[in-house]
């Protein structure tokens, strides 16, 4: 799912990735969802912290199996840190390339970088070729895009 927010961060998350998109968020279960938010990190929510929030739902046409794998590389990175350096990133590329930050490193995530990493890991889309140091909330609703992505109404996991 992809999130709109009213909060001042996510306004400027929105700005800086040009993307309209502050959020990015994984459906992992009935009424879960896995993330990483600035406050616990990554972690299993229920969607129903999302429920004042403008989420745009979709789903990626992918594999049983390719589903699976995704679902499981989320919930490996569970108890990981929040990677805070990805919003100095959105406000300078230049600082990024001097903290030589890599979207895809494992040892803290940013929503939309732990998106794009679990992805690849589990075969929903190929590797993606960016020279990017970080993955915005709208780079990722493009690649679902591009992948045929289905709107959903509400949350849903078939």
């Amino acid at each position: 799912g992809y999130v709109k927010s009213r909060s001042c961060t996510a306004g400027a998350i929105e700005w800086w990735g040009a993307g309209g998109w502050s959020h990015a968020t994984n459906l992992v279960a009935p009424g879960w969802v896995i993330d990483a938010r600035a406050k616990g990190g990554v972690d299993r929510r229920p969607v129903s912290y999302l429920k004042d929030e403008q989420v745009e739902w979709l789903r990626v046409p992918c594999s049983p199996e390719a589903v699976r794998r995704t679902i499981e590389a989320l919930e490996s990175q569970v108890g990981k840190p929040y990677n805070f350096a990805a919003i100095a990133a959105f406000a300078s590329r230049r600082l990024a390339a001097l903290l030589n930050r890599d979207w895809r490193s494992d040892v803290s995530w940013f929503c939309s970088d732990l998106q794009g990493w679990a992805g690849e890991q589990g075969g929903a889309w190929p590797v993606l070729r960016t020279a990017s140091v970080t993955l915005t909330p709208g780079d990722m609703r493009l690649v679902a895009s591009a992948r045929g992505a289905i709107k959903l109404n509400m949350p849903l996991f078939e």
